[in-house]
Order: C-alpha cells, then structure tokens, then sequence
C-alpha cells in the first residue's frame, strides 16, 4: 500500500490515473471509476512482464538477423576479393604475354 499525506492510498481513479485514499476518493473522485491499488499494480506489474518478454524475443530476433547479415557480408567480401585476385591475375598475364 501507498502511504498519502496521513492515510493510506487503497484506491485507483480509473478516471484520473490518480491514486488516493478512502476520504480523497470520496471528496475528489466521487462518480468516478476506480480499482483497488493492489489490482491494479497487479496488472501493470503483469502488462511490464508481457513488454519485457516481448522485447527479449524481438531482440533475439534481431540478433539472429544481424548475425545473418554479418556472415552475407564476410561471403561478399570474400566473393569480392576472389573476383579482384583473377583480374589482377589476368591483367598481369596480359602483359606478359604482350611484353
């Protein structure tokens, strides 16, 4: 439980996002929707589970593809560099034989 000025803050207004004690929420929030404190950080603390979870798999997803990415780039790197070889290769051979 949340401590307020004197009171203990028991009560969620729905309508004001606002906790408050029993006399507050009398005063200041009568009408208004509300919720035990205690449910409601239930399910905030339940809603943080579920982002947490859902950002670890998406960050594993994007560690799984930029791995993907590195390896493509070593490959065209290597690919480039072969390529480089046999027109160096060619090239010297050409004036070689023109020599």
């Amino acid at each position: 439980m949340l401590v307020g000025v004197d009171r203990f803050l028991v009560l969620y207004c729905r309508d004001c996002s606002q906790a408050a004690c029993e006399m507050c929420f009398i005063q200041l929030h009568n009408g208004h929707r509300y919720a035990s404190i205690d449910d409601v950080v239930d399910q905030l603390r339940t809603q943080l589970d579920s982002l947490l979870d859902t950002v670890q798999s998406r960050t594993s997803a994007v560690t799984d593809q930029l791995d993907t990415v590195q390896q493509y780039r070593a490959e065209l790197k290597a690919n480039v560099n072969v390529r480089l070889l046999v027109i160096v290769h060619c090239r010297l051979g050409s004036l070689v034989t023109r020599g």
